[in-house]
């Protein structure tokens, strides 16, 4: 999961934390407990390892609020390795 640069400028913030999910083949959602969070260099980004057999039809992040954010965050883009 790709985010948005951090801007003091516009007011931009990288969540603090949060939990990423992923969807199976069957509609069943999995919490995944290897979420890495990057947030330094030029592309601030969160990956996780899912397994190898894993048929994923969907990912989410869930990401709590922080003052101001209203529970909004801009994700630039998701990627699947």
């Amino acid at each position: 999961i790709w985010f948005t640069n951090p801007s003091q400028q516009y007011g931009v913030i990288l969540p603090p934390g949060g939990t990423a999910q992923w969807r199976d083949q069957n509609g069943n959602w999995s919490t995944d407990n290897n979420v890495v969070l990057n947030p330094d260099g030029a592309a601030p980004h969160a990956t996780m390892i899912l397994p190898f057999d894993s048929q994923v039809t969907g990912v989410r992040a869930v990401l709590p609020p922080t003052t101001g954010s209203s529970g909004w965050y801009m994700i630039s883009q998701i990627t699947v390795q």
